[in-house]
């Protein structure tokens, strides 16, 4: 990797870091079945965890089985799970075959020109992010190792705890 490309990826971590927030990403990509999807309008529904991954890179599948797990059990407390692949155009067939083999669920959507993800200041995958309702980003982590999914499925816990009855401390303290 170059210098330049090096000072970029720091110049908009730092942007991201400064705002903390999404509306700058508010990206509009193809989903799996050619259909459009806008980070505004799943933002509506409440927050999402947005894994970004290739079909070449094993550690981007190793943490896919986490989200389709975390997808499979905590999507009914409001938050959405998506994968973002950054595969290339002529890959996509090859995404739909792994996406099947691996019997994953959750929405993935595609960005072949991988300007979704250079706009969340990721030059690699896999990349993972955590967004509120309001778009601001909870959490961010890039690269995989066994483990890493104990800390995202704490902070997704953390993200849901308010919609889980009892959840919230503040109803904690008056019962």
């Amino acid at each position: 990797m170059d210098f330049k490309k090096i000072l970029m990826a720091i110049t908009l971590a730092a942007v991201l870091c400064a705002t903390g927030r999404a509306g700058d990403l508010n990206f509009k990509l193809k989903d799996i079945e050619n259909q459009r999807v806008q980070l505004s309008e799943i933002l509506k529904k409440g927050p999402v965890v947005i894994s970004f991954w290739a079909t070449w890179c094993h550690p981007c599948q190793e943490e896919l089985k986490h989200i389709q797990k975390f997808h499979e059990l905590y999507s009914d407390s409001g938050i959405s799970f998506y994968g973002i692949s950054i595969d290339g155009v002529k890959d996509k067939n090859k995404i739909k075959a792994l996406i099947k083999g691996k019997s994953f669920t959750f929405p993935v959507l595609l960005d072949p020109e991988q300007e979704v993800m250079k706009s969340f200041g990721l030059s690699d995958v896999p990349g993972i992010f955590i967004l509120s309702r309001e778009g601001k980003i909870l959490y961010r982590h890039s690269g995989y190792k066994a483990g890493d999914e104990t800390e995202l499925e704490s902070n997704i816990i953390e993200v849901i705890r308010p919609a889980i009855p009892g959840g919230n401390k503040a109803d904690r303290d008056t019962i």
